[in-house]
């Protein structure tokens, strides 16, 4: 989870999954993955983690049944860390 700035939607704080690269001055320049908006309820990270965790698991499913095995396997990464985010997310609020 991280807070951005935005010259449009100003301070936002974003669930980021994916990794960002920055440019020879140290400004994010490109991001491979997804994320979803949490500035307006901070409550929705976790039905968001589990909504991405339902996605990844659905296309790796897929990915598994047509035979695109690196495919399955990354996803399979993927899930593992939306998983850890997520138990994260749950062991937080209990100690609360």
């Amino acid at each position: 989870v991280y807070r951005v700035r935005s010259e449009k939607m100003g301070l936002r704080k974003i669930l980021a999954v994916g990794q960002c690269c920055v440019d020879g001055v140290g400004e994010a320049a490109l991001y491979p993955g997804w994320f979803v908006d949490l500035t307006k309820d901070a409550t929705c990270e976790e039905q968001s983690l589990r909504e991405m965790h339902n996605h990844v698991e659905q296309a790796r499913d897929i990915a598994r049944s047509i035979g695109h095995d690196l495919l399955s396997y990354l996803l399979d990464n993927v899930e593992e860390e939306v998983e850890q985010r997520l138990d994260g997310r749950l062991r937080r609020r209990r100690s609360s």
